[in-house]
């Protein structure tokens, strides 16, 4: 599901989900999928950064440069 998503895309639907089970009208088997959904997409949030900062040291020693 979030495979497709950009890492902007996935933060604002992980701030829906964060929202909605705030709200406190959801009902507890809707609040268990939305926290799988959620962990999902932090996941996959961190998988994003993770490659995103493997890229940035690459750019950085080719570069000889120091983050």
């Amino acid at each position: 599901m979030a495979d497709n998503l950009s890492f902007e895309q996935a933060s604002q639907k992980l701030d829906e989900i964060v929202e909605k089970i705030n709200s406190g009208t959801t009902s507890l088997e809707e609040m268990v999928g939305l926290y799988e959904e959620g962990i999902n997409l932090v996941n996959y949030c961190n998988d994003l950064l993770n490659s995103y900062r493997s890229r940035i040291d690459k750019i950085a020693v080719k570069n000889d440069a120091k983050v």
